[in-house]
């Protein structure tokens, strides 16, 4: 597989093609549009693409963060809460069984 991989690679650059494929006018063309494209990607800056990908990566785990912080400050006020009302249940039921024991 990779004999055939780097025998296609081989036959893209023009000094390797054989003669009956330099002079055609599709050949030409596409090497001219390959030049172009390869010229284009070595342009590339990936360094840059990884610097700004991983910024808004830590931007939007700062949001989701602090969402979650903010969402778990709530819950725990609504569990302290329910927790106040459950230990007011428990008390004004002993209240009453305490009453009804008196009576």
């Amino acid at each position: 597989m990779e004999q055939v991989e780097s025998n296609d690679v081989r036959f893209l650059m023009p000094k390797s093609m054989p003669a009956y494929l330099r002079i055609d006018k599709d050949i030409k063309q596409q090497l001219i549009e390959l030049s172009k494209l390869a010229k284009e990607y070595s342009k590339f800056d990936v360094i840059g693409l990884d610097h700004e990908i991983n910024r808004k990566l830590e931007l939007q785990l700062d949001r989701q963060s602090t969402e979650y912080k903010n969402h778990h400050k709530e819950f725990k006020k609504k569990l302290t809460n329910a927790l106040a009302s459950i230990e007011d249940s428990i008390l004004l039921k002993d209240d009453i069984i305490r009453i009804r024991k008196e009576k």
